[in-house]
């Protein structure tokens, strides 16, 4: 919990976990599957692209690297069919693709760029 409070501060939702658990479980299953998660997302009032940043932005240095973009492949991955699916062991290719400052990481701006080119927000 105190990882989404840190990714999203202005979130006073995170302050108790069942109630943020129960109100992104949307139909009461007693899980949150992707489509609940992505709705979850999109009641932050945070444009997609910097929730996925935030969120996958696991050492929170404002950048993405190799390996959490591999994570959010993943991620990715969970809401495509099955034909349009990121292959994972060409992540490296895709990731030197997005790097357009060829800085060996990935910014916002090159996330966002992506996200926009391939699902739609």
């Amino acid at each position: 919990m105190k990882l989404l409070k840190k990714r999203f501060p202005n979130e006073h939702r995170f302050d108790d976990p069942d109630a943020l658990f129960d109100s992104i479980d949307f139909d009461g299953s007693g899980d949150i599957d992707i489509n609940e998660l992505e709705k979850a997302f999109q009641t932050t009032q945070m444009p997609y692209a910097e929730a996925i940043f935030r969120l996958f932005d696991k050492d929170h240095n404002g950048i993405i690297d190799r390996e959490e973009f591999k994570e959010i492949l993943l991620f990715l991955n969970c809401r495509l069919p099955p034909n349009e699916k990121f292959m994972i062991e060409k992540s490296d290719v895709l990731f030197d693709n997005l790097d357009e400052d060829n800085s060996g990481t990935l910014e916002l701006d090159e996330i966002r760029h992506f996200l926009s080119s391939t699902v739609a927000e």
